[in-house]
This record gives structure tokens, sequence and C-alpha cells, in this order.
């Protein structure tokens, strides 16, 4: 009987260990917050956007160190303008202040859109949508991205949005997390 409850006792005490090991979602650091733990991009989607299709080339060396701003590709819509961060090189957790304002039209947050892109020799790769993600962030004035998780490595984020009246502005905006 004493043996049984022995073997009992330490059955329980190895299961709590490999639940303790295998299965970090049932416990929680003292600090830690549920908001520590999102990532705006996972590691295993860095991963994925790296075997994705080669969507162009890019001159990495051209950016390094620099102002972190938008490359506009079309602008007849609202104008876009980065607050947060100033450079282009970062550390995860991200935070990153995007600016909207009315160039015509109010402008129409349901049409924003905003996808990430990731360097692999020599080219961005992959394509994955954000807005499930950025939508708790979204404001009136823009997006307000704070603390969220991001593998190391030279992202691209592709920002799209629009006017009350359709008018366009559509951008790039290209940062390395250290």
């Amino acid at each position: 009987m004493e043996k049984r409850r022995s073997t009992r006792q330490s059955t329980k005490v190895f299961l709590l260990i490999l639940t303790l090991v295998f299965c970090p979602s049932y416990w929680k650091m003292e600090g830690q917050s549920q908001k520590d733990s999102q990532w705006l991009v996972t590691p295993g989607e860095a991963l994925d956007l790296e075997k994705g299709p080669d969507e162009g080339r890019y001159s990495p060396s051209r950016d390094v160190g620099k102002e972190l701003t938008i490359e506009t590709i079309t602008e007849a819509g609202p104008t876009v303008r980065v607050v947060q961060p100033k450079e282009n090189t970062i550390h995860s957790p991200i935070s990153v202040t995007i600016r909207f304002t009315q160039r015509k039209s109010p402008v129409n947050l349901s049409s924003l859109q905003v996808h990430a892109q990731k360097w692999v020799l020599g080219s961005f790769r992959g394509n994955l949508d954000l807005m499930p993600r950025i939508m708790p962030f979204v404001t009136k004035k823009g997006i307000d991205v704070k603390d969220q998780q991001m593998p190391k490595g030279r992202y691209r984020l592709v920002l799209a949005i629009s006017d009350q009246s359709g008018a366009k502005t559509e951008g790039r905006l290209v940062f390395e997390v250290n």
C-alpha cells in the first residue's frame, strides 16, 4: 500500500514536470503579461515567407542605418508617414507608429491593407497578410503597434490605404529586426 502511494506521487510529480517543461502555456513567468507573448510575425511564418515567391530585387546596403521612411509607390490617396521608429534597424519587441492624413477626401480605414515580406538571398519573398494582427492597433489617426515580437531579419511591409473617394496610396517600409 505504501509503495503504491509512493509510485502514484512519483507519477504525479513526473507529469507535473512534463507539463511545465513541454507546455509552457500552462504557466506564466512573474511580471509577464499576455501582451508580452504576441507575435506580429511568428518564427514559423518568417520561415514560410522565406520559401514564398520572389517579390522583387532590392539593394539592402542603401538603407542600413538610415531613417525609417515609406517608399511611396502611388500617392493619390491619404498621406502616410512613419512616426516611430526613427531608424530602420529595430529590436524585438517592436513598436511602430504610422500616421494617415487626409489629402482630398477623408481616410477610409476599412481599405487598409498591410502585408509582410522577408529578405532572402537578394530579394524579398512571400506575402503574409498582417491585417488580423494589426486591426487592434488601428486608430482614426493611423497604426500604433506596441510591443509585438518579430524574428530577426530584414522585412518589407507593403501598406495600401484609400480615401473615401477611392484615391489610393501604396507604400513600402523596409526595416531590419536585430
